[in-house]
């Protein structure tokens, strides 16, 4: 009786041994996969925090072009009143001659 109990603690044994370093192997794994999962959290922060940069920029790009193009129309509009002011100076002035 005493060599079955023997083999069986045995064989308890090697099955404890064999989950033993399967968990080593597991946590393992599991520690690269975490540092994979972390890896991955930072590079998507980094280009969520560009892309929001990007969009603020773009705003504040918006609000020049808008600027540069009313400021534009303001100069034409100018140019259409100086060229009126012109015309009618030329008339005052050839109808004094």
């Amino acid at each position: 009786m005493e060599p079955l109990f023997e083999y069986f603690i045995n064989n308890l044994w090697g099955k404890l041994n064999n989950f033993q370093s399967k968990q080593g192997r597991l946590d393992s794994e599991l520690n690269n996969v975490q540092d994979l999962a972390e890896d991955f959290r930072s590079k998507y922060e980094n280009e969520n925090n560009k892309r929001a940069a990007a969009e603020n920029e773009s705003v504040v790009l918006k609000k020049d072009v808008d600027a540069a193009y009313m400021g534009q129309m303001d100069l034409h509009s100018m140019i259409d009143i100086l060229i009126e002011e012109m015309e009618f100076l030329r008339h005052l002035y050839e109808g004094v001659r």
